[in-house]
């Protein structure tokens, strides 16, 4: 009688333990979900439900076109993009080292924009008020070159 009690009381423990380890893992999928990544378009809170992905350059809720360039492995993804005018550009710095977003070709700033990157997510914004194509670089790392091209 004793063994069969003692194995009641194992049998038990093992099956409030693994309801205890389902409980947690539906904890943890619940906080993995809510937690947004302010750098990834698909978790802002006025996605489309749809199930369609954000196109670049669309109106956000404010009315004003936004499109993310990431920096990561020293390099800009991606490098040349197009836009329409009066859009938002922001570069996000993903990488473990600092960057700049500098105007002009490699290595010859124009002087219309030099914004810093510091490491681990930092950003910059620039907002394209006229159509052209403006070539950009990293001062820091001048092989990283990029172009924004403004239609409209």
């Amino acid at each position: 009688m004793r063994s069969t009690s003692r194995i009641r009381t194992i049998a038990g423990a093992a099956a409030l333990a693994l309801a205890l380890a389902g409980c947690a893992d539906e904890r943890t999928d619940t906080a993995e979900a809510e937690v947004e990544d302010p750098t990834d378009p698909a978790d802002e809170s006025d996605a489309d439900t749809t199930g369609e992905a954000d196109t670049a350059g669309e109106p956000e809720a404010d009315g004003v076109a936004t499109d993310t360039v990431e920096v990561r492995n020293i390099a800009f993804e991606p490098a040349d993009i197009e836009v329409e005018v009066g859009t938002t550009v922001t570069w996000v710095n993903e990488d473990i080292v600092n960057h700049t977003v500098t105007s002009g070709p490699a290595g010859e700033p124009d002087g219309m924009f030099d914004e810093p990157l510091s490491s681990g997510g930092d950003d910059a914004t620039i907002t394209f008020d006229d159509a052209g194509t403006f070539d950009y670089y990293c001062d820091l790392h001048r092989n990283m070159i990029g172009s924004v091209t403004v239609t409209g």
